[in-house]
C-alpha cells in the first residue's frame, strides 16, 4: 500500500506569501527546521509568523498529525495537544492518517525508521539539497501489519522516545550537580 491510500499529504504554506511585519492582524507561532530536534518539536525555537489574515486550518498542526521534515534527515514528528496550532512552512509536508488503515504513532515509528528513510535519501540524491517533495511521500510504499500490532508497535516506540528524553534530562541534570559539587570543593 503506499501512503497516498492511507492518508492524506498536505505541503506546508510558502509563508513568505502571507507574511505582513509591519500591519498584521494574526500571529502564529511556526515550525522551523532548527525547532525539530530528535522527533519532538522545540517550542522555545519556533518562529513567530505575523498575517493579515487568518490561517487556513490544513496550515496548522493538530494532534496525531505527523509533520516530515522534506530535507535530510527526513525526520518525523508526531503532534500531541502541546504542539497544535503550529504553522507548517513549505520545507515540511503535514500526514493525517486514515485510522482505519494506519494508526499516527505507528505510521511517526515506521517514518523515522533507517529502512524508510533510506528509501527517501534515494529519491533526494538527484539533487543538491538532499530535498525530497510530497510526491515521494505519497508514493512511499508501506508493508502495514494489522491495527493491534500498530498500536503495540506505535505505543512501544511512543514509551521508548520518553525514555530516553527523561535519560537525557537526568544526564543533564546529573552533569550540572557534578560540576556544582566540583565548583564548591574547589572554593572552599
Amino acid at each position: 500500500m503506499r501512503l497516498k491510500d492511507c492518508a492524506n499529504i498536505r505541503t506546508g504554506l510558502i509563508l513568505s506569501r502571507k507574511l505582513s511585519e509591519e500591519d498584521f492582524n494574526y500571529k502564529y507561532n511556526a515550525i522551523n527546521l532548527t525547532s525539530v530536534y530528535n522527533g519532538f518539536i522545540n517550542k522555545e525555537t519556533l518562529d513567530t509568523f505575523k498575517t493579515k489574515e487568518k490561517l487556513k486550518e490544513d496550515y496548522l498542526t493538530k494532534e496525531d498529525d505527523i509533520v516530515v521534515r522534506l530535507t535530510k534527515p527526513y525526520t518525523a514528528i508526531l503532534i500531541t495537544k502541546e504542539t497544535e496550532n503550529i504553522v507548517i512552512s513549505s520545507n515540511f509536508l503535514k500526514i493525517t492518517c486514515d485510522k482505519e488503515k494506519v494508526l499516527p504513532q505507528y505510521l511517526y515509528w515506521l517514518l523515522n525508521t533507517e529502512k524508510i528513510k533510506h528509501k527517501i535519501f534515494q529519491d533526494a540524491t538527484s539533487n543538491i539539497l538532499d530535498a525530497v517533495t510530497a510526491t515521494t511521500y505519497s508514493n512511499l510504499s508501506l508493508n502495514l501489519v494489522p491495527i493491534d500490532k500498530q498500536f503495540i508497535i506505535g505505543n512501544l516506540y511512543l514509551l521508548s522516545l520518553k525514555e530516553n528524553k527523561l535519560i537525557s534530562k537526568l544526564q543533564e541534570e546529573k552533569f550540572k550537580l557534578n560540576n556544582a559539587i566540583i565548583k564548591k570543593i574547589n572554593e572552599s
